[in-house]
């Protein structure tokens, strides 16, 4: 387990105060998932260099709902096994200015911003913080038989290029499932042959990197995406 302490109080001399515009350029690494979603504003920075710290007008939002943000800057980190474990002192490192959102919306064409006093980025995020669902065609029973051909409709269909099917036994993921055919957002997989009889979880995963300039107003953006969706069926 990694634990990290931010600093606070007077900036020492590996630290400086600076806003946006003079980070410089910079890349944004978006990872979106169900529920979440983290942005990291990378720039460049010489390892000589003291590490920048934004000021307290750093904020961001999607919509009206505000992001937790930190500003970045030196940053004390500690390693320990768990959270019951004292933790063994490392060297401090100069982390990333950073927003978040946890227990997303999930609004349609979300837009979003933020900046400081020196600059404002927007960035249209599209259906990517739209929960993600999945119905069997046609529509009824999740009651299957090993070895049938099953089909569901994935929605939104854009993520089906990156979808996989596992099987959950309790806490463990189990045997992989794999795709057979798609048709827009319609997936086709086959039950697992030696799965056990009985009540079984289905996890859906649409995960992977996105990589794209757009959207984001010229600011160059990496987007890591992970939506899982679990479905109870009864196997015969």
């Amino acid at each position: 387990m990694l634990v990290v302490v931010f600093a606070g109080g007077c900036l020492p001399s590996d630290q400086r105060h600076t806003d946006l515009v003079g980070l410089g350029p910079v890349d944004l690494d978006l990872w979106i998932g169900s529920h979440i979603v983290t942005v990291d504003v990378e720039h460049h920075r010489e390892p000589d260099e003291p590490c920048p710290v934004l000021g307290d007008d750093f904020a961001g939002q999607i919509g009206d709902l505000a992001l937790s943000t930190a500003p970045g800057g030196m940053v004390d980190v500690c390693h320990a096994a768990d959270m019951y474990n004292p933790c063994s002192p490392a060297p401090p490192r100069c982390e990333l200015p950073y927003l978040g959102f946890y227990e997303l919306p999930g609004p349609p064409d979300a837009v979003l911003t933020f900046g400081d006093a020196s600059r404002t980025i927007q960035c249209d995020l599209g259906d990517a913080l739209v929960a993600r669902s999945v119905v069997r065609v046609p529509d009824g029973a999740w009651e299957v038989a090993r070895g049938e051909a099953v089909t569901v409709r994935w929605s939104p269909g854009g993520d089906v290029a990156r979808l996989g099917i596992d099987v959950k036994s309790g806490a463990q993921l189990g045997l992989p499932t794999p795709v057979s055919s798609t048709n827009g957002d319609l997936v086709t997989f086959t039950v697992p042959r030696d799965l056990g009889v009985g009540s079984q979880t289905l996890v859906f995963m649409a995960s992977g990197d996105v990589t794209t300039t757009k959207g984001c107003f010229g600011v160059t953006n990496r987007r890591d995406v992970h939506y899982v969706v679990e479905q109870r069926i009864t196997v015969r």
